[in-house]
């Protein structure tokens, strides 16, 4: 597989505190990755490492296949953004100024496209405002417009739909949805928001007292994670001999309802159930989510 981001036995440090304790992580190329932990799982400190902020006590990292702690690393950390905690902006200029004193810091001479990149994240009808005097959700996707100067093939977002709003949230969501379907660029997402990160990412990894616990794409959890199926129907003593007779394991839960441990065949079920006189009111599928993967992957880890 082809990695844009890999780390291997890093390691991080401050005196006797290990934060990074021999990380492994495997980022592809085009993917949206969720890395997911608790406060003071090492989450911030690996995208600092990344970012070039601090420097690594062991092991190794590799940007787009070049080592971080190499000679060209800073040419290569060109085509990388990182919104790192809170997103970075002058406060008393205007939000198109903002944009392009990045393009100035990039050494991007076309300012126009500040102009394109405020319509890409709906800042457009306030590019002449104050950026201070924007809202949390706005100043978030300032960070990302003045992120996307450079044409970066990798962006680091650190806790981006922290503090927002619903809206604000869908409007993050959107965004980076949109650029990596229409722009190819990998993201690499911390987030606390479980149910929202399972709605864009396309690969997790788990981090837990600096140390990778367990990496899984989305498609993986889709296809290996438990499914059940509620049944909801007045008949369910005959519902519970037809399922019986379909070797399927299930439990009563009450008079009216029913859990089957599996996803049912429909067309095999629907069928049988209608010969058997059993009036079937709804049905519902229930697929192993985000977080009950959390759950089963961190439970001996952390105390949930």
């Amino acid at each position: 597989m082809n990695y844009i981001l890999e780390a291997n036995k890093l390691c991080k440090k401050y005196g006797r505190n290990t934060v990074l304790n021999e990380l492994d992580l495997h980022v592809p190329k085009g993917a949206i990755y969720g890395l997911i932990g608790r406060n003071g799982a090492g989450k911030t400190t690996f995208m600092r490492l990344v970012a070039g902020l601090i420097r690594s006590n062991g092991g190794d990292c590799k940007l787009m296949e070049v080592s971080i702690n190499s000679k060209q690393i800073n040419d290569i950390r060109r085509k990388m953004s990182t919104i790192i905690e809170v997103p970075a902006f002058y406060p008393d200029i205007t939000v198109r100024e903002n944009v392009i004193e990045m393009c100035r810091l990039r050494e991007v001479e076309d300012y126009s496209i500040a102009d394109e990149y405020l319509k890409l994240v709906s800042l457009d009808k306030d590019a002449g405002k104050r950026a201070s005097k924007l809202s949390l959700g706005m100043k978030q996707r300032l960070g990302i417009a003045m992120a996307m100067v450079g044409n970066p093939e990798i962006i680091l977002l650190d806790e981006p739909m922290n503090g927002l709003d619903p809206q604000g949230i869908i409007d993050i969501r959107n965004i980076i949805l949109d650029l990596n379907k229409n722009r190819n660029i990998t993201f690499v997402i911390s987030s606390h928001l479980l149910d929202e990160l399972s709605k864009v990412a396309t690969h997790y990894g788990f981090i837990s007292d600096g140390r990778l616990i367990r990496e899984i794409s989305a498609e993986e959890i889709k296809k290996d994670g438990n499914t059940t199926t509620t049944v909801v129907t007045p008949d369910t003593v005959k519902l519970a001999v037809l399922l019986d007779s379909m070797k399927l394991q299930y439990e009563i839960k009450s008079s009216s309802e029913a859990v089957v441990f599996a996803q049912l065949d429909l067309e095999e079920f629907m069928p049988q159930a209608k010969e058997a006189g059993i009036e079937i009111n709804s049905l519902t599928v229930n697929s192993e989510s985000l977080e009950n993967v959390y759950l089963n992957t961190m439970g001996n880890k952390e105390n949930c």
